[in-house]
């Protein structure tokens, strides 16, 4: 990964629950992309990959679930990798 990147859910519309997963890809120059599946509930143990953003009252943004994507926190990710994901989701 480049450079850092921030990608955001409203909280309106991504409600946390048991059967809700983000699928996210990474795409990087010359590389098959990288691919990962992400419970909805992870985002219930915030860290410095999943953000937890509350904004208050008068502020412009609204509520909302975030990833900081960083080489720093990459290695939060690996263990949504989307292969090992699966093979844990019940049939």
């Amino acid at each position: 990964m480049e450079k850092t990147n921030y990608v955001f859910m409203p909280k309106v519309k991504f409600i946390l629950r048991k059967n809700l997963f983000l699928g996210l890809a990474l795409f990087e120059n010359f590389h098959l992309p990288q691919m990962y599946i992400i419970p909805s509930e992870a985002w219930l143990q915030p860290n410095d990959l999943l953000a937890d953003m509350n904004y208050d009252k008068g502020q412009k943004s609204n509520p909302e679930f975030g990833l900081r994507l960083s080489r720093k926190n990459f290695h939060f990710l690996e263990k949504y990798r989307f292969q090992e994901m699966i093979e844990k989701l019940p049939s």
